[in-house]
């Protein structure tokens, strides 16, 4: 019986070993809104900023993966090309991002991401990143820039999951506009991409109960001969 409950924990351990890791997810899908522009067309500009608001995040943390979502309008053709992505803190407020593009740029922020866009996969536009960037929250809000010089335009362009919020939890401005929006892209931070569990997993889950299941009819026939 103690070998079956050594079993049973290395069943657990194993399980918990193959969960997804707690993600940051900002911002959640509208159903309606997407949005094509950075990374299904340029008409924006060679300029597209986000600015998260820095309540969204409890404490400092190494950012490797920044993910985006197409769930709302599946399908679609991520742009050809090369991009560049940057992340800063900023004192720049959401819904207040400057109209203009930041002075020093792109010296004065910090490159995490340089090539072409990764495939769409799993409702997924994943960014592995070149290094982590150490964003502390109290430093300011948290400032993504992306930046394309590419405006070649997809027949059937990429749509990712937006937000439309009150301006409060991030917004977007592009280069080719004056303002900014309150509708932004849903964005995950270290957000891993489910993995499928092994396909004997099933068995060992299944084995668990048996375990379990022979413990209990252990106990009752004890019971019972008491």
């Amino acid at each position: 019986m103690r070998q079956g409950f050594r079993n049973a924990a290395a069943i657990l351990f194993f399980v918990a070993a193959f969960s997804p890791a707690q993600a940051l997810v900002i911002g959640v899908a509208d159903p309606g809104q997407a949005n094509s522009i950075p990374f299904g067309q340029t008409s924006g500009g060679f300029v597209y900023q986000q600015v998260y608001n820095a309540t969204n995040f409890n404490a400092s943390m190494n950012i490797n993966e920044i993910t985006f979502y197409n769930s709302t309008l599946p399908g679609g053709t991520p742009m050809t090309g090369h991009f560049d992505i940057y992340l800063s803190e900023t004192t720049a407020q959401v819904g207040a991002l400057p109209t203009d593009v930041p002075a020093g740029f792109p010296n004065s922020l910090s490159k995490v991401f340089s090539g072409t866009l990764p495939a769409v996969s799993g409702g997924r536009l994943d960014f592995n990143l070149l290094s982590s960037f150490l964003y502390d929250p109290s430093l300011g809000n948290l400032l993504m820039t992306v930046v394309s010089f590419d405006f070649a335009q997809q027949p059937n362009p990429l749509f990712l999951d937006a937000d439309v919020n009150a301006g409060t939890i991030f917004s977007r401005r592009f280069s080719a506009g004056g303002g900014n929006s309150s509708i932004g892209l849903v964005t995950g931070f270290n957000d891993p991409a489910p993995t499928p569990l092994p396909a004997a997993l099933p068995l060992f889950t299944s084995g668990l109960g048996a375990l379990g299941l022979l413990g209990w009819r252990k106990r009752r026939k004890a019971a019972t001969a008491a």
